[in-house]
Parts: C-alpha cells; structure tokens; sequence
C-alpha cells in the first residue's frame, strides 16, 4: 500500500511518454501546437461552461417542481 499512497503517480503527467523505437517524430511548429493547445483548452471550458448551466436548469426545475408539491 506504500508504493500507491502517492496522489501523483496516477496522474497522466507523471510518468515520461516515450516513443516506439521504430517511429519518426513529425516536425510541428511552435507556433501550430500552442493554437492546438489553446483550441483544446478553450473547447474545455465552453464544454465545463455549458455542463454548469445544464446542472443549473436542471437543480431550478427540480425545485420547481419541489415548491410546486407543498403549494
């Protein structure tokens, strides 16, 4: 149970990503994988943004519904 108490091992970052021997790296600009990073993590947010909203819409109508039972 010692070698698992540590949180950070199970994290994705934690452990080097290595490539197969027999791969070619693809050469990326800089520049193209900061926009790909920036798409993706504004994509996330909008996706985060709109499952907050729904839960909301959501908890209003069940407490609609909830104040509707004891009128």
């Amino acid at each position: 149970m010692v070698a698992f108490s540590s949180f950070h091992f199970f994290e994705s970052g934690a452990l080097p990503r290595r490539a197969p021997p027999t791969s070619k790296t693809r050469a990326t600009p800089h520049l193209m994988t900061d926009v790909v990073e920036i798409a993706a993590r504004v994509r996330a947010a909008v996706a985060e943004a709109a499952l907050f909203l729904w839960t909301a819409v959501v908890v209003g109508f069940l407490l609609l519904v909830m104040v509707g039972c004891f009128l």
